[in-house]
């Protein structure tokens, strides 16, 4: 298949948006199918094997600079279409925006649509107003009937577009995303620690992702410093990587608890230099807030197989009646969203109790080797797109 994949991505702190880009179209390369990727011209520097690439120059979130990405992309699609046809046209997030499910129809290519987040959620955050609401929702709508596939990184998400868009279940593919397992393979702790001037005595909490609303980092913080008043675990440490939306309330309530010299902030951190941290640590945390939870019925991130896949035992916050609650229960400990006592409980069980974080260590990174690797993941993929493309 020649495949071209639109990629309008936020380039967030742990580069999440781009990780799993990046990983699907090179895998799918790699498979042997031909895939152009069209992303913002700050990522120019990246080279991914296999796939051809085009950098959109005007980009931007909202407004006007968001417009002309579009505006820009579907003009070099275009030209490409001409000189050798497309059999697919991919977008990644980017379910609220007309011109390219309109552009599939006058081409008589398929349309996949790739929905990682809630929009009408967000723009409820943004204070947007309900006639924005209900404009965005329409545009969703036509977006979604145009589509000939939608892929949905969890099930939350995929029941929300089969019950409130009405989408055919056959048409949507939940693609819980992946891990790469060399980058987080488990290795030696203390020449990881040295390497980055990490504290050599005392465990380690790592939080790695963006500073954003949908991660409850204000519970995280309030848990850790109840785990400080525990006197066998006085020594921790609580590693937060990355930046974002939230910094200055992070750092401030950093301060404000009193845990200025126990809490590491290191800022933003390439990808593809996270392997060390995470060898650095002893438990991994996803603190998710309640309504992302719900939204997604359960808490599978990308964070998650990444923490399993370096061995990570987790503390990630659910809810029973998930489709999550109990994998969480099997490979880490779940905790109730916005409790710190119980979040504190969770870790400082996980910290003192070296037996059950090597249990869950084995236990986890087995589980992503064998079923969230991200070659199965783009075989999945892969699977969803031959199909269209077969039907139509």
């Amino acid at each position: 298949m020649n495949i071209a994949y639109i990629a309008f991505v936020e380039l967030d702190v742990a580069n999440a948006c781009v990780v799993h880009a990046r990983e699907i179209s090179e895998a799918l390369a790699l498979a042997g199918h031909d895939v152009t990727i069209f992303l913002p011209k700050p990522l120019a520097s990246q080279k991914w094997e296999k796939v051809k690439q085009v950098w959109i120059r005007l980009w931007g979130f909202g407004g006007i600079k968001e417009i002309l990405f579009h505006i820009e992309c579907l003009f070099k699609m275009i030209m490409l279409h001409r000189n050798k046809r497309f059999d697919l046209i991919y977008l990644r997030d980017m379910e609220n925006n007309g011109i390219f499910p309109t552009v599939a129809k006058l081409l008589s290519v398929p349309l996949v649509i790739e929905v990682n987040g809630w929009g009408i959620d967000y723009m409820k955050m943004a204070g947007a107003s309900i006639s924005q609401i209900e404009k965005f929702r329409k545009r969703q709508q036509s977006d979604f009937e145009t589509a000939s596939g939608i892929i949905a990184s969890t099930p939350g998400i995929a029941a929300d577009i089969i019950r409130e868009y009405h989408v055919d279940k056959e048409n949507v593919l939940i693609q819980e995303l992946g891990a790469n397992v060399e980058l987080f393979k488990p290795g030696d702790q203390k020449a990881s620690r040295r390497a980055l001037e990490l504290p050599q005595d005392g465990k380690i909490i790592l939080f790695a992702g963006s500073f954003a609303p949908n991660h409850d980092l204000s519970t995280l913080l309030r848990a850790f410093k109840k785990v400080l008043a525990d006197k066998k675990d006085a020594d921790a440490t609580l590693l937060l990587i990355g930046s974002g939306q939230q910094s200055g309330q992070v750092k401030r309530t950093v301060t404000e608890l009193g845990l200025t010299n126990h809490v590491l902030l290191p800022g933003a951190i390439d990808y593809d230099k996270l392997g060390p941290w995470f060898k650095a640590a002893d438990i991994g945390v996803n603190p998710l807030t309640m309504q992302n939870i719900k939204r997604r019925n359960g808490c599978m991130t990308l964070k998650l197989w990444d923490y399993m896949a370096g061995g990570l035992p987790v503390v990630s916050t659910d809810i029973p009646g998930t489709e999550t609650y109990q994998f969480i229960n099997e490979y880490g400990i779940p905790v109730q969203p916005g409790n710190p006592d119980e979040m504190a409980h969770a870790i400082i069980t996980l910290l003192e109790d070296e037996t059950l974080r090597s249990t869950l260590s084995t236990r986890s990174r087995d589980y992503v080797l064998q079923n969230r690797t991200w070659t199965k993941a783009a075989m999945e993929t892969e699977k969803l797109l031959v199909n269209l493309a077969r039907k139509k």
